[in-house]
């Protein structure tokens, strides 16, 4: 379990962020890591793992982005034993997100389903893509996420290579529009962007808490490891419109700590798409508010004076920090975006630990039993549809 694989080439780390990206040669990158994914090992290009791969995508109100995720999807090259699926989980979307799956599963190469799960919330998305598809290993990815051509072999290899229970690998970002200065040079703060940029092919061991890490854009895991975990974590991730964070990072963590073997390669390649309006402070202000509720929520509890169940040190600390923000903001210091970041998460740990206190300690992980058990009747007959008949079946309801 925590062996360290020697890397068998390097690349630049960091230089297909550094470079705006309509300058970025994406189509070198790729082809120089699915190369190096071939010869990595006597056996590369041909050892393939026994079972099916579905690749689970789960979605919402993202129509547009969803399609080039499938596009990116659609052409994967695959070796012609490797036998694999595509599940897209519809997240309750209000837009033309079941008219996209259906025009892309005419032309696509490999089986394309659709499944509609009413209850919001991404964990949830996922427990049904779980739940519904019926491979072997599941990869997961996000809605603006454009996978390599070769992510879906790279990933089969991996798993082969490495006999391992569960697989993640290497993020870039691709910019929609040219960063502000203060984001391009900061990798630090891309890396709340999704940016995973790691040469170095190594078993994780948990508890995670440097890189590399494998998250939820790029992942997969045996069927057997979600299972046993009972699936991802309902009160963690994105619901609806609503940013959160943490599913991903949890169930890799509570999957090393029973046992099964998760290894990082860059081989697996994706690109995160970033869209202008993540460009901004005020989105990382809030994504660090967020990392520091669910930080608060999975921490150990430990005895200490409180006061409205927030240790007392606490309090001392933040007004450190927020005396500390506010003068490098003053000065207009090179740092002072950093420690704004620490403040929001500094508060974001405390609403998380006083929210924890109201409902009486760490929350129950997994809900795979509990999500079968509570869909209703439109969706179970929903997902019995494949994808090309849902337009019409729906338009003769």
């Amino acid at each position: 379990m925590g062996r360290q694989l020697r890397p068998i080439f390097a690349l630049p780390v960091g230089w297909a962020v550094a470079v705006p990206w309509p300058l970025r040669p994406q189509p070198l990158l790729e082809a120089s890591l699915c190369w190096l994914d071939m010869v990595a090992s006597p056996r590369a290009t041909t050892a393939m793992p026994d079972g099916d791969f579905t690749v689970v995508v789960p979605t919402y109100n993202r129509a547009e982005s969803l399609r080039a995720t499938l596009k990116a999807l659609g052409g994967q090259v695959v070796p012609p034993e490797l036998r694999w699926d595509i599940l897209v989980v519809d997240n309750n979307s209000r837009d033309h997100t079941p008219m996209v799956v259906k025009e892309f599963a005419r032309t696509a190469r490999t089986a394309v389903h659709y499944y509609f799960e009413a209850r919001a919330g991404k964990s949830r998305a996922l427990n049904a893509g779980i739940a519904r598809a019926s491979s072997d290993f599941l990869l997961f990815t996000d809605d603006d996420v454009l996978p390599s051509a070769s992510w879906v072999a790279s990933a089969a290899r991996a798993v082969a290579r490495w006999e391992a229970d569960g697989v993640g690998g290497r993020i870039l970002l691709k910019w929609l529009a040219p960063p502000p200065r203060w984001l391009a040079r900061n990798e630090e703060v891309q890396g709340n962007l999704g940016l995973m940029d790691f040469e170095k092919r190594q078993f994780l061991s948990g508890p995670v808490r440097n890189r590399p890490a494998v998250w939820g854009g790029n992942m997969g895991f045996r069927r057997a490891v979600l299972e046993s975990l009972g699936g991802f974590d309902p009160t963690l991730g994105p619901v609806g419109p609503k940013h959160s964070l943490g599913e991903d990072s949890d169930i890799v963590n509570r999957a090393l700590a029973n046992g099964w073997r998760v290894v990082y390669d860059p081989s697996l390649l994706v690109w995160h798409t970033v869209a202008p309006g993540r460009m901004r402070k005020a989105y990382f202000w809030k994504w660090a508010f967020e990392a520091g509720t669910v930080q608060a929520r999975n921490a150990a509890s430990t005895p200490a004076p409180r006061i409205l169940g927030i240790p007392r040190w606490w309090y001392r600390a933040v007004a450190a920090a927020a005396v500390t923000c506010l003068v490098r903001s003053i000065l207009r210091r090179h740092d002072a975006f950093d420690g704004q970041r620490e403040l929001s998460r500094a508060l974001g740990w405390a609403w998380g630990l006083a929210r924890r206190c109201e409902q009486g300690g760490v929350l129950k992980r997994g809900a795979l039993q509990d999500r079968c058990e509570e869909r209703n009747d439109r969706v179970d007959d929903l997902c019995d549809r494949p994808a090309h008949r849902l337009a019409k079946d729906r338009g003769e309801a």
